[in-house]
């Protein structure tokens, strides 16, 4: 009965942490990605959204939306 116990609350917290450690890491996440989106577009902090949730199986989602005012002119781009 104990190790029932104990293993349900090893479970809980494993998931309050892996649902904690993402709200860490979201500022310095959108900060990098608002570095890297501005060398191609117009962008500021206000224009991009970062979130990160846990699906029903335990895995992170990653989304970002960004609105951008305009693409930067890279000139002629050799492929």
């Amino acid at each position: 009965m104990e190790l029932v116990k104990s293993e349900a609350r090893l479970k809980q917290i494993l998931v309050a942490d892996k649902e904690e450690n993402p709200l860490r890491i979201i500022n310095v996440l959108k900060s990098d990605l608002l570095n890297t989106i501005k060398n191609y577009m117009e962008i500021n902090s206000n224009d991009l959204d970062v979130t990160i949730t846990i699906d029903e199986y335990g895995f992170f989602v990653f989304n970002a939306y960004a609105k951008v005012r305009r693409l930067k002119n890279l000139g002629a781009i050799v492929e």
